[in-house]
């Protein structure tokens, strides 16, 4: 038998490894294990790494902050910028969550992974089986995930091939290094055979939309490369040489770059609009130009900046972790919704948007997305209304439609929906967007305005419809002078054309609005979040415990819950803890055998927004607070023995879900003052 050779701790592993021998590389504050077989070629690697004791020049809290992201990176986590500044672990740091068993604020997630900060490493299971949107930390609406590409460091996977034309590269996984440190890239080897070597995928892109693609390379045997995304037809790419490490020929982009990210390893990239509405995205060679290169982190992104390398496999259950409501992430918890405008971003008459007194007009201006927008410039026809109509299939429903609208040099939005034949069409709206407050609601609809910031406001609007045939979406230029409403029309008389701009419209069955769901030529649907742990009896308090958690209370909504804590085993119904708030009201109902012990409900409903909810239990002894203000008190009740968590969806499926800023369970019954206290911070 072989004797394994131990090496002291190093910073990174040299270029030629000794056979039989163990690496430690140091990673944080700990370090990867790497051990090589006979020839000197890894044959195991780990990246869980080992963690040590904490330096002693940091605090426990930033510290444990330290750590926890270099654990998480690790195990392939994407990590948010508020976490950058320590604050997770200040939180830890207070002696009140150091004693917790569980500790969650959403900042560092993986496909279908949402990590606690407590016990590290454990994480809840995330699955929504599409992609989304969030509001990102520089305030921008983005797709969750960015990375357009599936299995983007995978290219074994089916997904890569050469899409019926040429020969598809033969790919060696995990076969050296990547730019993460990971024993990730592919040793890729292109063979043309006259025609072409491949390793590409198809992707669903918007015709006319701006797009940049990238590629990590490190040189092999072959002397260039070329990164390709375009329809079927070879046409927008660029050639990388890796003699010079620079791009030596391009063809319809309209910029590129190269960026060296060490040890070899170049990214490369180009900007380009899209040809048509699909493409095929990757690598490809000509004949004469065989050989192999190393390949890994494959992106294609909406917009003209290429974005932090993101790794995605499905693309389906990635966590989105929003800043919408401000600095403080939060993780979006949504019920399943369709958006059912199509080309909900593309205000032209090509895609059926009717202009009425009015026209669409180009602009440089950027939407909440960071990409152009469009504007609605109004005549001077006096005495009516200036706008687009959109059609959209409908049946008896309550719908909530919502626009992101910037005044321009206007400053009154009117939106309303022409319910074509049904009896009550009264239902117009005039938003303020100087002002940032509802101008005019003469009938009463639930209307909402929100700061989106940069002069952008998102605009809602719900109403129920009684009837079975398609809707027209009505939004209205309204000027920046009086006006006049009637039924779903706004009128005014401009003494000078004005313009305001729109972005991203959607109409969603529901009383509220929900994240916005981008569409092209058809309705699209984004499915519930579903976030759950189980097998989580060690976490939770079996005879006592604690329960906290900051989440989003929407009154339209029956049910915002907070969290379900359950047994499996003996059935959802008879054994669990459920906190929520029910039409706004704070409410928690303990039920044990079938039977309910415990049941604390408010008397007001709170406003729309972030709340502090902690409850408290034991046999005999519960407490509920929520923003610092004691809810109830029981002193009769039996504790169930629970096994599983759901911050998602709940068991039977219902609109419940809404966003969650923090959660965090103890296994002792906290005192009243440290709820109060908890709740007030």
């Amino acid at each position: 038998m072989a004797l394994l050779k131990v090496h002291k701790e190093i910073s990174a592993l040299p270029s030629t490894l000794e056979p039989d021998a163990i690496y430690m590389v140091r990673v944080g504050a700990g370090f990867d294990l790497y051990v090589t077989d006979t020839t000197g070629s890894i044959a195991y690697a780990s990246n869980d790494y080992v963690p040590e004791v904490a330096p002693h020049n940091l605090s426990l809290g930033e510290s444990y902050a330290s750590e926890f992201r270099d654990h998480v990176k690790r195990l392939g986590a994407a990590i948010n910028p508020s976490d950058a500044g320590h604050r997770i672990g200040k939180l830890i740091q207070d002696d009140l969550f150091r004693s917790a068993s569980f500790v969650l604020f959403p900042s560092a997630v993986a496909e279908g992974k949402l990590y606690a900060q407590k016990p590290l490493g454990m994480a809840m299971d995330v699955s929504r089986a599409s992609t989304g949107t969030r509001t990102n930390f520089d305030s921008l609406i983005e797709l969750v995930p960015y990375n357009l590409a599936q299995y983007s460091q995978t290219f074994t996977n089916n997904a890569w091939g050469s899409l019926g034309y040429g020969n598809t590269a033969a790919i060696v996984a995990d076969n050296t290094i990547a730019p993460d440190g990971s024993m990730t890239a592919s040793k890729a080897t292109f063979t043309a055979a006259g025609t072409q070597g491949r390793l590409v995928q198809a992707v669903s892109v918007t015709n006319g939309a701006e797009y940049t693609a990238s590629f990590h390379v490190k040189y092999g045997n072959k002397s260039t490369i070329n990164l390709y995304s375009d329809a079927a037809v070879f046409g927008t790419f660029v050639t990388f040489d890796f003699a010079s490490n620079t791009i030596t020929n391009s063809n319809n982009t309209y910029g590129s770059s190269v960026e060296n990210v060490g040890n070899g390893w170049y990214r490369i990239s180009f900007k380009y609009f899209a040809p048509s509405s699909t493409a095929q995205f990757g690598m490809i060679t000509f004949g004469g130009e065989d050989g192999f290169v190393y390949l890994w982190g494959a992106q294609l992104v909406e917009g003209s900046t290429a974005k932090d390398y993101q790794k995605t496999e499905t693309r389906l259950n990635i966590p989105r972790i929003d800043y919408a409501k401000g600095t403080t992430p939060a993780v979006l918890v949504e019920p399943q919704r369709t958006n059912n405008v199509f080309w909900s971003n593309d205000f032209s008459a090509a895609k059926s948007y009717n202009y009425q007194n009015a026209t669409q007009s180009s602009t440089t201006i950027l939407g909440p997305n960071g990409l152009p927008t469009t504007g609605i410039t109004s005549d001077t026809s006096a005495n009516i209304f200036h706008r687009f109509f959109k059609s959209v299939d409908a049946s008896s429903a309550t719908f909530t439609s919502s626009i992101y609208a910037n005044r321009g040099d206007s400053r009154y939005l009117g939106l309303g929906v022409n319910h074509n034949g049904s009896a009550s069409k009264e239902n117009i709206v005039v938003f303020d967007l100087q002002e940032g407050v509802i101008a005019s609601n003469p009938y009463g609809v639930d209307a909402t305005i929100e700061d989106d910031g940069d002069g952008w406001f998102r605009c809602t609007h719900t109403f129920t419809y009684y009837g079975a045939t398609a809707v027209d979406i009505c939004v209205h230029n309204a000027g920046v002078g009086a006006f006049t409403t009637f039924g779903f029309q706004v009128f005014d008389s401009p003494s000078s054309a004005t313009t305001l701009y729109v972005s991203q419209l959607q109409f969603e069955v529901g009383t509220y609005a929900t994240s916005y769901i981008p569409t092209a030529g058809a309705a699209v649907t984004r499915v519930a979040d579903v976030v759950t742990k189980t097998n989580a009896g060690s976490i939770i308090g079996q005879t006592e415990g604690t329960i906290f958690g900051e989440f989003e209370v929407i009154p339209e909504k029956q049910d915002s819950m907070l969290c379900l804590i359950g047994n499996i085993a003996g059935g959802w119904y008879s054994d669990f803890i459920y906190v929520r708030a029910y039409n706004g009201i704070p409410a928690v109902s303990v039920r044990q055998n079938d039977t309910t012990f415990v049941g604390i409900d408010g008397t007001t409903a709170l406003s729309r927004g972030y709340h502090k909810f902690a409850f408290a239990y034991k046999q005999n002894d519960f407490a509920f607070y929520v923003d610092g203000q004691l809810i109830g008190t029981d002193n009769s009740g039996n504790v169930p023995a629970c096994n599983a968590v759901y911050l998602g969806q709940y068991v039977d499926g219902a609109d419940r879900e809404v966003p969650k800023r923090s959660f965090a369970l103890w296994k002792n019954r906290l005192p009243n003052e440290e709820l109060a206290k908890r709740t007030a911070l």
